[in-house]
């Protein structure tokens, strides 16, 4: 209950401040809430500043935009100032919530993003209820395929769109137009263009894994396609000159999973080339260096996570360099002009927490929060040790497994082994509380990343095609081998648990064998044609 997360930390443009979110949960209401933190850049002055989340500083520094609950309800946009007085303003009075809240380079305006009802044209009327009726809900109509989406359920009722808004407030004027989604909101430097990520074709919903980069005028909402190539086209980030355009893609294929690449492009959407070569490994969060002659990027390897940069002098792929080289999960939010770099780090047993570097030396990381250490004195933490083991084709896996807080290898201790899901993803070395909570308890904990895993490389991920559950069975098995031979695991209560593709795996492990005394298999897909 006690436990607080921080995120999203920004630079103020001078580097001489950093504004964070962090949250906690409300034990009384049951939810999560947050707040933003500021503080100067070297740690200083941590202090409360308002409640809300999503924070971005002006250009000039002198406001902040950030998003939090208001009137008439549900999220809005305010702006405060950044002086003594720290006057702020609700600018929005918005019936549905605004993503992706963006200034404008000259401060004057706000865009965002925010979904713009559409109504079915279902034209057979229900009944109207007798006064007092207590009936079931009346039935929902769905006439679109891509009717509902992890994290957001029924999306139907409508499609996102492109706004701006004076920082002054005002009423939204909307960019964007059609049935179609708009993602993404990238400003060119001189204001007059924003980018963004779509597919505005006919039944975009039946375009498996499609879309490309557009741009929109701010004055007319005149769009121009930027990107026609066969494949997903993402994330569009703009050279601090505004002539280049940096984004990721692949080529349309029918795997599983293919590990994304890096393009640039001219602002005009001309001369579109890859630039990350034959690396293979996905970018993230990218970032234009302040002169523009390279782009950082975070990016997933073997269960860490590192910022590299890509100069723009050539195409190869040993042009990738790691900036940071850690063994850690990193995510770097906010690079300064000068090279200041800020983010948030977590390791095996460090909680994730807010960081400052300097690219130039990243060996020299400077944590700046702490805001697990009240709940964590005094308390022992269980060991988490590093395995790579070989399974039965001869791959190579990696995993980790956590002995108890004043383990005794003489001991027999129960095991529980835990399975991600996706299955398209990464355990890394990033601290659990969960974990380290059962490892309290008195459990081996054991958690790999079998084949279908992210972070090892597009053939790795796709070596599941077709064959899902399968070899990744096998995977998990040689892992607890592996750690059953150290001699210290009683055999006869063993656990196994997974969410989502984990819950699938976790489904056929118990359909597979009976080495397990329990199991729990959780939001697993049990029927892939019913589902």
């Amino acid at each position: 209950w006690e436990y607080e997360t921080v995120s999203d930390p920004q630079l103020s443009p001078d580097g001489s401040q950093i504004i964070y979110t962090r949250g906690w949960i409300d034990k009384i209401n049951d939810k999560r809430e947050s707040s933003l933190w500021i503080m100067g850049a070297d740690g200083s002055r941590n202090r409360f500043l308002v409640r809300g989340s999503n924070a971005r500083f002006s250009p000039s520094g002198d406001r902040i935009v950030y998003t939090a609950q208001g009137d008439p309800k549900g999220t809005q946009i305010f702006v405060r100032y950044m002086d003594a007085e720290g006057a702020t303003s609700q600018i929005t009075h918005l019936t549905e919530s605004p993503a992706n809240v963006t200034w404008s380079p000259d401060g004057q305006s706000i865009a965002f993003a925010m979904k713009v009802e559409k109504k079915t044209a279902w034209s057979i009327k229900m009944p109207e209820r007798p006064e007092g009726a207590k009936w079931v809900e009346t039935p929902r109509i769905v006439e679109r395929l891509d009717y509902r989406q992890d994290g957001q359920g029924f999306n139907d009722d409508g499609f996102r769109h492109l706004f701006t808004v004076p920082a002054t407030g005002g009423t939204p004027r909307q960019l964007t137009n059609g049935d179609w989604d708009h993602n993404g909101v990238e400003f060119t430097p001189d204001g007059k263009q924003i980018l963004f990520t779509s597919l505005r074709v006919p039944d975009a919903d039946y375009q498996w894994r499609e879309s490309e980069i557009y741009s929109v005028n701010v004055d007319t909402g005149a769009i121009t396609q930027l990107t026609r190539r066969k494949g997903p086209d993402n994330n569009p980030k703009v050279s601090p000159d505004g002539k280049l355009v940096a984004y990721t893609g692949i080529d349309a294929s029918r795997n599983t999973w293919t590990d994304s690449k890096l393009y640039v492009m001219n602002i005009d959407g001309s001369n579109p080339h890859l630039v990350s070569g034959d690396w293979d490994r996905s970018p993230q969060n990218i970032q234009w260096k302040a002169d523009g002659t390279g782009v950082y990027f975070t990016a997933q390897d073997s269960g860490n996570q590192n910022l590299y940069v890509l100069p723009m002098a050539g195409v190869r792929s040993d042009m990738v360099q790691p900036v940071t080289k850690g063994t850690y999960m990193l995510t770097t939010t906010s690079v300064s002009k000068t090279g200041k770099a800020v983010g948030v780090l977590t390791s095996l047993q460090m909680p994730p927490d807010i960081v400052t570097y300097d690219v130039a030396k990243p060996e020299q990381v400077k944590q700046l929060t702490a805001v697990n250490d009240d709940i964590l004195k005094g308390k022992k933490l269980g060991a988490v040790k590093e395995m790579w083991y070989t399974a039965p084709d001869g791959l190579k896996i990696q995993g980790w497994y956590i002995t108890p807080p004043d383990f005794d290898a003489t001991k027999k201790y129960p095991m529980q082994l835990h399975i991600h899901g996706g299955p398209h993803s990464m355990y890394g070395v990033g601290f659990n509380y969960g974990w380290q909570e059962m490892a309290a308890n008195g459990y081996v904990i054991l958690y790999t990343n079998p084949r279908g895993s992210t972070g090892y490389g597009s053939a790795f991920g796709n070596a599941i095609k077709r064959a899902y559950p399968g070899k990744d069975y096998d995977d998990l098995m040689a892992g607890v081998d592996a750690v059953i031979a150290k001699g210290y695991i009683d055999t006869q209560n063993m656990f196994v648990y997974g969410c989502s593709g984990g819950g699938v795996l976790t489904a056929w492990i118990v359909g597979h064998t009976d080495r397990f005394a329990a199991a729990s298999a959780n939001c697993p897909v049990i029927n892939w044609m019913s589902f």
